[in-house]
């Protein structure tokens, strides 16, 4: 029995550890695609809400991000282009500008903090 103990504490503690790096490692895989921006709230300035498909972020490998605008304005946080982007934890970094990111679902929020006047962006996920 003490031998059988010594096999699962390990066991249970590598197993605990090892699926919270994995949902950190699900997040930063599941960014990358089409996600289509839904709503912009920046400050005291009136929430603007876009249709589907107007303005269009598009993560893909070697941490590309493409913007891309089916109307005739640009997007709010960065303009039509190609940037770099990386991620740590919950920070992504677009083009040497830090944001928070969150992901749930189908659902990708950015902020730039919002307490201080920052923005919140809501993307949501293009399927494909």
């Amino acid at each position: 029995m003490k031998h059988l103990k010594n096999i699962l504490v390990p066991l249970f503690v590598t197993l605990t550890l090892g699926c919270n790096e994995e949902k950190v490692r699900h997040q930063e895989n599941s960014i990358f695609g089409k996600w289509s921006l839904i709503r912009y709230e920046a400050g005291f300035s009136p929430t603007e809400d876009f249709s589907n498909g107007e303005v269009i972020w598009l993560f893909k490998q070697p941490n590309k991000l493409k913007v891309e605008t089916h109307n005739t304005m640009s997007s709010p946080i960065k303009l039509i282009g190609e940037y770099e982007f990386s991620l740590n934890k919950n920070i992504i970094n677009i083009d040497n500008s830090k944001y928070d990111f969150l992901i749930t679902e189908n659902t990708l929020v950015i902020s730039n903090d919002p307490s201080a006047d920052g923005f919140i962006a809501t993307f949501s996920k293009v399927n494909q």
